[in-house]
């Protein structure tokens, strides 16, 4: 037996300056690897084992916990600091998990999370909603450290069955306090070009986009027209509402996806940097199409209907 030791080699520091990571945009392609290995490593520890991509870990039973805010809080720090950090904060999520497996979740506590279909970490085995087409709002339960998504496993602990999980969900999002409500007017000679920016201290602020009526009724204490309005949904906490009018609808569209581009680039929760059109009934159609030769607006059915009422396209 040998009694000498092989020295274990450093692993290089990640380069912060390289190509953004995809799905967790705030680090570089190299940094979040390495938070992939460190969660991998600290995982292992705990004689657990999981699968990290599109910014989340899935763990051996399906369940995905979100490595958003893990990724942001290590942003600036020095890489000596980053496994302490992560081993504090999968200790935080898997204690949390632990407990909660055990027992039902409360009803008040289930909630929805919007998330592209392009980047679900795992497949949803129920059916999910999809409010927007491409976003499908995730059953989650909000627990005291973590926002748990349910994407795979049954659904007893919410409820029992999808209509009864999603029916407390949507509740629970109409009772939650109206978000800090603020106004952009892209062009101030064009007023009703006016953007309504709701912003969220907690997880759900695009999330209330299911429950759109109700918001702006309370914050406002407006409905949404019969000819629909303009939202987009950037991140996790952030909701964008235009009351289209008239040909100013065309300055807000502009400046609502600059809006989204920036804010679903290198920030939490990404979801979304497309415009899209609701009706009163909640019936979401893609307004917009982005490329790397710019972005394209799509008008047909109800958007088409939209821009008629206005006056803004001949009848044929």
């Amino acid at each position: 037996m040998s009694i000498f030791r092989r020295k274990r080699t450093a692993l290089p520091e990640p380069d912060p300056e390289g190509p953004r990571d995809e799905h967790l945009p705030m680090l570089s392609v190299d940094e979040a690897a390495a938070v992939a290995r460190l969660v991998r490593e600290r995982l292992a520890m705990r004689g657990r084992e999981g699968v990290v991509g599109a910014g989340a870990l899935r763990l051996d039973d399906g369940t995905v916990l979100g490595l958003h805010n893990l990724a942001t809080a290590l942003v600036g720090r020095p890489y000596a600091e980053w496994p302490a950090a992560v081993d504090r904060h999968l200790r935080v999520l898997m204690d949390s998990f632990d407990r909660s497996v055990t027992t039902a979740a409360d009803p008040r506590s289930v909630y929805v999370r919007l998330r592209a279909t392009s980047d679900l970490p795992a497949p949803v085995t129920y059916d999910p909603a999809e409010p927007l087409p491409g976003i499908v709002a995730i059953l989650a339960v909000d627990e005291p450290h973590v926002v748990r998504e349910l994407l795979s496993g049954d659904l007893t602990e919410v409820g029992g069955d999808r209509d009864t999980a999603y029916r407390n969900a949507w509740a629970n999002l109409a009772a939650l306090p109206v978000p800090a409500h603020d106004t952009i007017t892209p062009d101030t000679d064009a007023p009703n070009s006016m953007i309504h920016v709701f912003t969220a201290e907690d997880f759900f602020g695009a999330s209330r986009l299911v429950v759109l009526p109700s918001l702006l009724e309370r914050a406002m204490g407006a409905a949404i027209p019969p000819h629909g309005v303009l939202v987009a949904v950037p991140n996790r906490h952030l909701l964008l509402v235009h009351f289209p009018q008239d040909e100013s609808v065309l300055l807000a569209a502009h400046a609502m996806i600059a809006i989204s581009r920036t804010e679903s680039s290198g920030r939490p929760g990404p979801i979304s940097s497309e415009l899209f059109h609701v009706t009163p009934d909640l019936v979401g159609t893609r307004l917009s199409s982005t490329t790397d030769d710019g972005v394209s607006f799509e008008v047909t059915g109800p958007v088409e209907d939209m821009f008629r009422s206005l006056g803004l396209l001949d009848d044929q």
